[in-house]
């Protein structure tokens, strides 16, 4: 910044650096003051602690959406990249044997659907899928 008045002419620069800003004032190109001033630091946040669980239940909500584009003879490592960790997991009898399947409640991209998918145990493919409205 430059100022002139009737007996000189004042500059002023500003800088930071370290934690701190300086500030040089010149007249008539002659440093006249130099000043340093210490940064405050923010003040520090409050660490925010998540489980396992809280992190599983936001990667679901967070990809409830992607539910709709599921398709048979995906595999559990694709629905997982694509849904995360499900709500439940249990081994059933389907009308192809044995199944494991996963369940993942609403959440608030799919709000009314319950979505339960069922993978063949040997190959872990999913062979069915069932959604259920809840209203």
């Amino acid at each position: 910044m430059t100022e002139k008045d009737a007996q000189c002419t004042h500059e002023q620069w500003t800088y930071t650096r370290s934690g701190e800003t300086f500030t040089v004032r010149f007249d008539n190109g002659s440093v006249a003051k130099l000043t340093r001033r210490k940064i405050d630091a923010p003040a520090p946040t409050a660490a925010l602690t998540l489980t396992i669980s809280d992190m599983e239940e936001t990667e679901r909500v967070d990809k409830a959406a992607e539910r709709r584009h599921l398709r048979e003879g995906m595999t559990q490592e694709q629905i997982r990249g694509r849904l995360g960790t499900p709500n439940d997991r249990r081994v059933r009898v389907t009308r192809f044997g044995m199944a494991d399947c996963w369940t993942y409640l609403p959440a608030r991209q799919d709000s009314q659907t319950q979505t339960v998918l069922c993978f063949d145990v040997t190959d872990t493919r999913l062979v069915t899928i069932e959604r259920t409205v809840h209203r």
